[in-house]
């Protein structure tokens, strides 16, 4: 047992030492964005809905990108990176370099405000934005059911409630987290034949799934809406990391905090 236990030290020694890293080059990075400058002392920091205003690119030198693609090889799942450096090439009009960092960056951890940035990116109709989400999607893997979570969200804001229903029907019962059955939920409200009792059964499925993912701190769990660089509990630097909640029930509230995979308001 001993070289396992020394082997699951040094990776999570390892994972300390990239998010440190990352952290350390994405606070250099948001200082060359006018729109960052004080944020901390005001009590600010990075919004998971991406940068706190538009990013104008004649501010922003190249080694605000340097700083954040540094950020983002030392940990590719840090999604906040990606999404600045994707609003600075779509800044400077360069949507192709804005594709591939978000691009990477789903693939290494799916998120909403990923796949929104991304078909802004790629300047598609919502039925291709779908489509080309999905070949993001690995067929398998840690973050393989997210993924179809995430895809299925974008599917049902849009009224693809088809591809919606299907994508969630290839996540086992047993993988869904809350935010998945709610959404399972809000598809069974849908359409033109609505299934109030499959809904009800989704709604009390997510009362005992497993919370999805937030930003929660390594050291004393406290959890947090949104990445900054020091523990609003422990002040722990580089300490949250994004994943499911230990140390809680799965009982998850109401509050759209907890829902970081629900569908986004459907456009007008």
């Amino acid at each position: 047992k001993a070289p396992n236990t020394k082997a699951g030290a040094d990776d999570e020694d390892a994972q300390v030492i990239a998010r440190h890293r990352a952290a350390l080059n994405f606070l250099l990075a948001r200082e060359g964005v006018p729109e960052f400058m004080g944020a901390e002392s005001t009590g600010g920091g990075f919004m998971e809905t991406g940068s706190s205003g538009p990013v104008h690119s004649s501010t922003v030198h190249s080694s605000t990108v340097n700083q954040l693609q540094t950020a983002l090889a030392a940990w590719p799942a840090f999604w906040p990176a990606a999404i600045l450096l994707a609003d600075i090439h779509l800044a400077a009009a360069a949507p192709r370099k804005a594709v591939k960092s978000l691009e990477a960056a789903f693939r290494a951890m799916p998120h909403a405000a990923i796949a929104t940035r991304l078909q802004t990116a790629w300047n598609s109709n919502e039925g291709k934005t779908v489509a080309r989400l999905l070949k993001l999607v690995a067929a398998s893997g840690d973050t393989a059911h997210e993924a179809r979570s995430v895809v299925a969200a974008v599917a049902l804001a849009h009224g693809l409630t088809g591809e919606a229903g299907r994508l969630i029907g290839e996540i086992p019962d047993a993988e869904r987290d809350a935010a998945t059955w709610r959404l399972a939920a809000q598809l069974a409200e849908s359409g033109d034949n609505p299934d109030p009792a499959a809904a009800n059964k989704a709604l009390r499925m997510a009362g005992e799934a497993p919370r999805p993912r937030r930003w929660q701190c390594t050291s004393c769990q406290q959890l947090h809406d949104r990445w900054q660089a020091h523990c609003a509990g422990c002040a722990g630097f580089a300490t949250l990391d994004w994943r499911r909640p230990d140390g809680l029930s799965p009982l998850v509230s109401n509050s759209n905090a907890d829902d970081r995979l629900a569908a986004p308001p459907r456009p007008d």
